[in-house]
């Protein structure tokens, strides 16, 4: 989808504002009016489509409550460099009150963060930067539980149920070796990940 804005009624400027989504026709408004509005209301269904299932997605996955997940996601796709409350709001049709309420559990998780512009006294929030690593090392300490706890699993019925030992060790050997691997790879990526600079 393709927005032409007209600024001072001659010089045009075309931004791609919505890359996922098949429209090719052209909207023309006025350049300020793109801060103004949320980018919901000017992207195809697809990207609306889009933030919905990647807000099931983060519900499962990272246990957050549906307004939290749909909220991060739409960070997640956000064209902006930060979205502020009002433009949540207005995303969201949600309330003050549970937008700020989700919003604060978004930040105190990490998730999320916000900052400032000088001479502007509004926050604008987005996703961290880092938030992809941040998962990562959330996995990675799940992955460790994980094997700790088979470890201590084959202790026990090695010492005292011996003959189901016998028969399933194999099995239980193969997903340790599995979570060993699924270890090394999430260590090894997360290093990777942390010598990229992101501006």
């Amino acid at each position: 989808m393709s927005l032409t804005f007209l600024k001072r009624g001659a010089e045009i400027i075309n931004i791609n504002l919505c890359s996922i989504g098949s429209e090719n026709s052209e909207l023309t408004i006025p350049l300020q009016t793109y801060f103004k509005n949320d980018f919901m209301t000017l992207c195809s269904p697809e990207k609306s489509r889009l933030v919905e299932e990647i807000g099931l997605h983060f519900e499962r996955a990272h246990h957050l409550a549906p307004l939290a997940a749909r909220i991060y996601a739409i960070m997640v796709l956000s064209p902006h460099e930060g979205n502020t409350f009002e433009e949540i709001l207005r995303i969201t049709d949600a309330s003050k009150s549970s937008v700020s309420t989700h919003l604060n559990l978004l930040l105190k998780l990490q998730r999320v963060e916000y900052f400032t512009l000088t001479g502007d006294r509004k926050r604008y929030f987005r996703v961290k930067k880092d938030y992809l690593r941040l998962n990562l090392e959330e996995d990675l300490k799940k992955t460790k539980e994980e094997i700790k706890l088979v470890e201590k699993i084959v202790s026990f019925n090695s010492t005292y149920n011996v003959e189901k030992h016998k028969k399933h060790k194999s099995i239980s050997m193969l997903f340790k070796d599995y979570l060993k691997l699924q270890e090394q790879n999430l260590e090894s990526t997360i290093q990777k990940m942390s010598t990229v600079k992101l501006d």
